[in-house]
């Protein structure tokens, strides 16, 4: 990992921290099911980072993690 590697994946911990911080409180459900995921494959978070999944550009996460905000703010999905 490089310093630009250590930089994206900061920036995007920030990013979330500022959503998480903006917006109501998670639904239990929701964030039970996203644990269950993740104790089923624990090395996902790690391909979900910036640069990580097989050289993925980083336009690509950004366009999925506005996907993601905006199903949260759309109330779909349960979220």
């Amino acid at each position: 990992m490089d310093r630009n590697d250590q930089q994206a994946i900061g920036t995007l911990f920030e990013k979330l921290a500022n959503v998480e911080r903006q917006t109501p409180p998670r639904d239990a459900e929701a964030e039970r099911f996203i644990n269950d995921q993740i104790a089923r494959q624990p090395g996902a978070p790690y391909y979900m980072a910036p640069g990580r999944v097989g050289g993925t550009a980083i336009e690509e996460k950004v366009g999925l993690i506005r996907a993601c905000r905006w199903v949260a703010a759309s109330g779909e999905a349960g979220w």
